[in-house]
């Protein structure tokens, strides 16, 4: 497996190390460079014990996103600056957050602590007041098994008390005094993950790393692909690391299209929103278009897994993983979303509706992936609900998305959409047609409802049986109908965005 060398800043420091295409930046953390304070817990970036900041450079500010060290490509990190917990204490005085985290009692066994401190850093260092939501949001991905949340819940109202009275600096306190040295150095470092690209004709048989900044140059390695078939595609690399950390897994070759400027970009069309593949599930929280046009797109994103996994996956990605509860999934179903489609044969427009055909398989073709997804704004209402043990990180045990137009108080368009309930996701047809010119009264309510139901044909497995699963669908259908029908006097419809509920 060949090496590759990254460069990047380590907690103020020039960094060139070499790294595997294989390998996480947890190991290159903890037993590359020695910093142990970064923990190794879960290996599928659940429990936070292992978030790091990894800072950016744009427009001459860095910008620090939490990440879970345990499934980021260590290769990844070209260019970047990773903090750890190491890099935070100022010689003997404990940063602000540290010292918070000390008077509020908010660490005893201390495995999970440095992950919580990490998660503030890049909470504070990129929101001077954060509110309550936010701080809550911004701790959903770490796990503490002895603390108990309240205390660290503490801790970060003092560090944001603090910071609004003035008594902490956001500039000179949150952020370590070497930040400034790391932008110029950045500055210098030759951007993106090209800088580290696998020679040509080195595919074949050996794990390698590809990351083309163009479609024609993806297309290009892509093509040679057909030789061994082992690659995978990937923005954030977020599945890819699990695979490999837990199953074993990893292809011959990993195909970065991250640093693909085509497939950035959330922008406004005449009818549609369109998402470009590498957009994160943290840039669609944060696009002030999404959450004017589309909020239950927004709202979606932030019900799924973590703020560190969110700053890392992409809703492409999610769509194109196929799993029958995949969130992203049953929402674009649900509001009837087009793919924009290319392979080096050329390019195609795909429904959303035909893009599912068995268990984890889709109707991409030979060397094709996701571009872009174009979402329609048609004034129609929507709204989704999951079921799941934790409210976030968690996977859905069943999830849903109704969408419905009405005209004079009647339907004139309806679409339910279930996850969890069947190898894909799937419409309920039968329940939609129904609905069609009928008022929301209490009966169509409750025979919609069990229309849906009958349309599963769910699994029993660890997350629940099937008939429990039947009666989340049932439950969850009366929800979203209710919920549409009591928006239809609250909030008037815009006449482009999508109502949400």
């Amino acid at each position: 497996m060949q090496s590759l060398i990254v460069t990047f800043y380590i907690n103020g420091k020039a960094c060139a190390y070499p790294v595997k295409p294989d390998q996480t930046s947890l190991d290159l953390i903890r037993n590359g460079l020695g910093l142990t304070g970064t923990k190794e817990g879960c290996s599928e970036g659940d429990c936070g014990s292992c978030t790091v900041a990894v800072g950016s450079l744009a427009k001459g500010r860095i910008y620090y996103r939490a990440m879970t060290s345990c499934i980021l490509p260590a290769v990844k990190l070209h260019g970047k600056h990773v903090i750890t917990i190491e890099g935070l204490a100022k010689g003997e005085k404990l940063h602000p957050i540290q010292q918070a985290i000390l008077e509020n009692r908010a660490t005893q066994c201390g495995f999970c602590t440095p992950g919580v401190i990490m998660s503030l850093f890049c909470l504070f260092a990129g929101s001077r007041h954060p509110s309550v939501e936010r701080i809550n949001a911004a701790l959903e991905g770490n796990l503490c098994r002895c603390t108990g949340y309240e205390s660290i819940r503490q801790a970060a109202y003092q560090v944001s008390e603090g910071l609004r009275r003035r008594l902490i600096s956001a500039g000179r306190d949150i952020l370590p005094e070497y930040e400034a040295k790391v932008r110029k150095g950045l500055a210098g470092i030759k951007g993106g993950p090209d800088a580290v690209k696998v020679p040509e004709g080195n595919e074949g048989g050996t794990a390698a790393y590809h990351a083309p900044k163009t479609l024609p140059r993806l297309f290009a390695i892509l093509k040679r692909m057909r030789s061994c078939r082992r690659y995978r595609l990937i923005s954030g690399g977020t599945d890819v690391m699990v695979d490999r950390n837990i199953k074993g897994m990893f292809p011959e070759n990993l195909v970065d299209i991250s640093g693909i400027p085509a497939l950035d970009g959330i922008k406004l069309g005449r009818k549609n929103l369109s998402i470009g593949a590498n957009v994160t599930l943290a840039q669609i929280i944060e696009s002030p278009l999404v959450v004017r046009q589309l909020p239950v797109l927004a709202e979606t994103a932030a019900r799924m897994a973590s703020a560190q996994v969110r700053n890392a996956a992409t809703l492409a990605g999610n769509l194109a993983n196929a799993s029958p509860i995949a969130d992203m999934g049953v929402l674009m179903l649900a509001l009837g979303a087009r793919l924009k489609l290319a392979s080096p044969k050329g390019s195609r427009t795909a429904n959303i509706d035909d893009f599912y055909k068995a268990y984890r398989k889709t109707c991409l073709g030979d060397l094709e992936l996701i571009v872009r997804m174009e979402v329609p704004l048609d004034g129609a209402r929507c709204s989704f609900l999951k079921s799941a043990k934790r409210r976030a990180v968690d996977i859905s045990t069943a999830n849903s998305a109704v969408k419905l137009k009405f005209s004079n108080g009647m339907i004139s368009e309806a679409r339910i959409a279930l996850g969890g309930v069947a190898p894909i996701p799937i419409l309920a047809d039968k329940a939609a047609r129904y609905l069609m010119g009928r008022e929301l009264d209490e009966e169509t309510i409750a025979k919609a409802a069990e229309q849906a139901a009958a349309a599963c044909s769910p699994i029993s497995d660890v997350r629940g049986g099937a008939e429990y699963r039947r009666t989340l669908v049932r439950n969850h259908v009366v929800r979203h109908l209710a919920a549409l029908k009591n928006s239809m006097s609250l909030v008037p419809s815009t006449k482009r965005g999508q109502g949400c509920v």
